[in-house]
């Protein structure tokens, strides 16, 4: 009797150990694929591929602004090759969810959830704090099923969401069983993993890939020198990675005095959304329109890149985070720029959310979120070539050529005497 004891739970601690791997074992680093929003010309979001149950790979948009898993159950053949219920069994109820103007509605299960994808850093190398031959995988873990959808991911060609949240869908949403996050699930196989992941945004080829780094962070993709800082949530908490909002201005390109941008309208609790999920900067209309009347001529055409102002964003306690017209300009022709209204929905439903920061802000930063503290780091990416907008980069050349014309004209001026 004893014996057999002794063997299941030799066969359950061997199921824990393949299942999550060990703390030791993470952070895990998985590659982002970038997919076009929309027209071309517009900024990418982000997926990745899972399995659920005996399914995949399934390609799901990587959204820290939403709390749930969401698969879309309408995969034919495959599906019913494995199961009439190929998400997993034991139903616990059904939920619908609003994603903006999207919405999608089905059936919540509990199944296993497996990360797949090239874990390495942005040389292509293995990654020396990464595992590069484990895929982590969370068992009875809680999804929604998708049965009937009007929605954004599916028209992308997506699978479904892989929400972010830094709390669950239960307690955000208050959809009934729904009642993990991710990083809930990663922690809960009782190997110590931190309630953590970071996220690396590359701008293109040359920068290596995009990456989310699960149970932890890769300090490999800040800028060489720089360091984290770390930002509280914004209280009382709304269920999302939202940071206290100073002030918004525009500083001009000529390195006069910012203006500042009504953004928070007085109020003081105004907040920022950090969200992977939003492929531009989403705004309220205060923002958006002194952006625009700065940036547009008469004739309704861009003005001169070059003339245009930089975007200070002033979290609480002083830290400025900047956006160049390199960051925020798609099309200079068209005057299309990265920076639209938000949604009469967002706005109605979060009256002190003034900034959606999307894809050109998290270009510019890695992101640490933590839930485990309710905070969020920030740091330059190694991407970032300096800290400086090309605004700056150009009244600092300038200033070095003044200052250098006027030294020559000095030795000239002494020679000649």
């Amino acid at each position: 009797m004893n014996s057999h004891l002794s063997v299941d739970a030799l066969l359950v601690w061997i199921l824990l150990v393949l299942t999550i791997p060990a703390s030791d074992a993470f952070p895990i680093n998985v590659k982002l694929m970038p997919k076009a929003s929309g027209m071309q010309g517009l900024r990418n979001i982000y997926y990745l591929d899972v399995s659920i149950g005996r399914v995949g790979p399934l390609s799901l948009l990587v959204d820290t602004g939403s709390p749930a898993v969401v698969a879309s159950g309408d995969f034919g053949d495959v599906a019913q090759a494995s199961s009439s219920n190929f998400l997993g069994v034991g139903k616990a109820g059904s939920s619908t969810i609003h994603y903006g103007g999207s919405t999608v509605s089905g059936a919540v299960s509990r199944s296993r959830l497996c990360f797949s994808g090239t874990k390495s850093d942005v040389s292509g190398e293995a990654a020396p704090n990464s595992s590069s031959h484990t895929s982590p995988c969370i068992s009875n873990f809680p999804l929604l099923e998708v049965e009937q959808q009007d929605s954004g991911f599916s028209q992308l060609g997506l699978d479904g969401v892989l929400g972010l949240g830094p709390v669950s869908g239960e307690a955000n949403l208050a959809l009934a069983g729904l009642d993990e996050t991710v990083l809930d699930g990663l922690a809960n196989g009782g190997t110590g993993v931190p309630r953590t992941f970071g996220m690396y945004i590359s701008p293109g080829a040359f920068f290596g890939s995009s990456m989310l780094s699960l149970g932890g962070y890769d300090t490999s993709l800040i800028l060489p020198g720089a360091d984290l800082q770390f930002f509280p949530l914004a209280q009382p908490s709304s269920g999302r990675w939202e940071l206290s909002l100073q002030a918004v201005r525009l500083a001009p390109a000529d390195g006069s005095a910012p203006q500042a941008v009504n953004a928070c309208e007085g109020r003081g609790d105004c907040r920022v959304l950090l969200d992977s999920g939003t492929a531009q900067l989403a705004s309220v209309p205060q923002v958006a329109a002194a952006l625009g009347n700065t940036v547009r001529n008469s004739d309704g055409g861009c003005v001169d890149q070059r003339t245009m102002p930089d975007i200070h964003i002033e979290l609480a306690g002083g830290a400025i985070f900047k956006l160049g017209p390199e960051d925020y300009v798609l099309d200079s022709g068209m005057c299309t720029l990265a920076v639209e209204e938000m949604s009469t929905e967002e706005l109605s439903r979060q009256t002190n959310l003034a900034l959606i920061l999307g894809e050109p802000f998290l270009q510019k930063v890695y992101a640490v979120f933590d839930q485990e503290q309710s905070r969020i780091g920030l740091a330059p990416s190694v991407a970032c070539t300096g800290q400086k907008t090309r605004n700056e980069e150009a009244r600092a050349k300038a200033n070095e050529e003044r200052a250098e014309h006027a030294q020559a004209s000095l030795m000239n001026y002494i020679s000649a005497r």
